[in-house]
């Protein structure tokens, strides 16, 4: 498609030039950060350029909008993505983050340049007061807009980002930049390809059905037309069918019984109804199965659990996705399920101290008594947790105890 600049009565075509790097684009959307918010959005302010998140990296911008809410920038040419499935637990990581920030933290954190940033978007000492209250909010929530700005977008990570905006509550946002210049003259075209948030539809803008001035009766909706004439059914003034032989009533009680030589086969209890977990655990399963690292993949699932079965391993060590039937929450578990895996009982408890720091909202338990006394660790949510949460928490509990359950099982 061709670009054309006119000035004047001359018409110049604008040349393609792309971005040489991530930084190039990072810069450009320091300089005009509004590129990354639609018109009707709260005015944004640059917090950071590169803002240090510790034990998960560096994001390439930080910004905040005159609501209070945080959002976080990943500038990345498309030629320099390693994988689509790498951005989903960036996504998780940065709320996760964030989340663990009191207001005042996370101002330290940016020393001090949220609150001048909040100063900047607000008028007077009353409107700041409440802005940096609904910000506080939003860190409590987890509620951030993460946007990854891109030159083009392959399919693989349209998708993944519209399945993380469509089964979880965050709000991920992909936006595509092309630069075109002509001599000194250049013009930047912004693409929202996913806006990820509740107002992609504008209600506004979609036709309004006028209604007919005809009555409508829920008759005229029922009505089917033929061209056979309409046949009116009065039942009050059908006929009453008499029986032609005298109704014989008989007592079950007074009937013989009946002798039989064949086998009489026991009836069949009707069927209960069949039991399911909450769809939060659905999701659950899906958002791991896209997160999970190829060694690690969900091995069986059944209607209240996920088992990850790591290849070479005895299959009576397993890791475990459950839903607990009394609906007191999910786990995410690691079994040790006969005997022969009984050894690792002390390598799975040395984790608890460990699980207790990395998952602070969730209760870490060491089962003493599972499968006759060989044990299993439980990192247990409450039944409102967020399936992005849960299926992050499978991620990390694998990555910090493979290695050393994979040693004792190979001494």
């Amino acid at each position: 498609m061709q670009r054309i600049f006119l000035d004047g009565a001359e018409a110049n075509k604008l040349n393609a030039i792309p971005f040489k790097n991530d930084k190039e684009l990072q810069n450009l959307l320091v300089s005009n950060p509004a590129l990354v918010s639609t018109e009707s959005e709260p005015e944004l302010a640059v917090v950071l350029n590169e803002f240090k998140l510790k034990n998960i990296g560096i994001a390439d911008i930080l910004l905040v909008d005159s609501s209070g809410l945080p959002v976080i920038v990943e500038a990345k040419l498309n030629k320099n993505f390693v994988s689509s499935r790498d951005i989903v637990g960036q996504v998780f990581d940065y709320a996760r983050a964030l989340s663990k920030f009191s207001i005042e933290e996370f101002n330290d954190v940016t020393g001090g340049k949220l609150k001048s940033s909040l100063e900047k978007l607000t008028s007077n000492a009353e409107e700041f007061k409440a802005v940096w209250k609904n910000c506080e909010s939003n860190l409590g929530l987890a509620k951030t807009r993460i946007v990854y700005a891109v030159d083009e977008a392959a399919e693989d990570l349209k998708e993944i980002i519209q399945f993380i905006n469509d089964h979880t509550d965050f709000e991920v946002r992909l936006v595509s930049y092309m630069k075109y210049q002509k001599d000194s003259f250049s013009v930047i075209m912004t693409n929202m390809i996913i806006l990820g948030s509740e107002d992609e539809i504008d209600l506004k803008s979609l036709p309004v059905t006028k209604p007919s001035e005809e009555k409508t009766d829920i008759e005229d909706i029922l009505t089917v037309e033929s061209s056979e004439p309409e046949v009116k059914i009065d039942f009050k003034n059908l006929p009453v069918v008499e029986p032609s032989k005298p109704e014989v009533k008989i007592d079950i009680k007074d009937l013989p019984p009946v002798e039989s030589s064949e086998p009489t086969e026991p009836i069949s209890p009707t069927p209960t109804q069949e039991k399911s977990a909450p769809p939060t655990f659905k999701t659950t399963i899906e958002t791991y199965k896209i997160i999970a690292d190829d060694d690690f993949e969900i091995t069986r699932e059944e209607w209240n659990c996920g088992i990850i079965q790591v290849e070479n391993w005895s299959p009576n060590i397993i890791y475990v996705f459950t839903y607990y039937e009394d609906d007191s929450g999910y786990g995410i578990e690691i079994r040790l399920d006969d005997d022969d895996v009984k050894n690792l009982d002390k390598t799975l408890l040395s984790f608890v101290p460990v699980a207790e720091e990395l998952f602070p909202l969730a209760q870490v338990i060491w089962d003493s008594s599972w499968s006759n006394y060989r044990g299993k660790l439980i990192v247990k949510y409450t039944i409102d947790a967020p399936p992005e949460m849960l299926a992050k928490t499978m991620k990390e509990l694998i990555q910090f105890t493979f290695k050393a359950i994979n040693s004792e099982i190979k001494r």
